[in-house]
């Protein structure tokens, strides 16, 4: 399903810190190494795409991104185990490109990266 706000949709930098963190903290919890491998073109596009996000909110932006990475990769996890194709299956590579734009070079970026999320996506059906 696809749920619209009727709001101007807002990220400070200590939401950046608890969505970044839960990412890498999920990642690490039900994927293994050569799942990494397999939505390796994902995870580098979420990362410019977080990255480039962070950095447009400026220094408070750029800690919060460096400390979720930091206590989202070094908390310790419990693997799950699953049927792991089945889940990589289970993803979706669509995304809302109309929010938090900056610009219109933002837009054709996130317009890349979509296109990059649905290649990589059929590469692991």
């Amino acid at each position: 399903s696809i749920v619209y706000h009727d709001y101007n949709l807002k990220v400070t930098p200590q939401k950046i810190y608890s969505l970044e963190k839960g990412r890498y903290i999920i990642l690490r919890k039900y994927l293994g190494w050569k799942d990494y491998l397999k939505i390796a073109p994902s995870l580098i596009m979420t990362e410019i795409l977080t990255w480039g996000f962070s950095i447009l909110q400026g220094p408070a932006g750029i800690r919060y991104k460096f400390l979720a990475m930091k206590d989202g990769l070094n908390i310790e996890v419990v693997k799950k185990e699953m049927d792991r194709k089945q889940l990589l299956e289970s993803l979706d590579w669509d995304f809302p490109v109309t929010q938090l734009n900056y610009n219109f070079i933002d837009i054709i970026i996130k317009k890349f990266a979509k296109k990059v999320y649905k290649i990589n996506y059929k590469l692991i059906k």
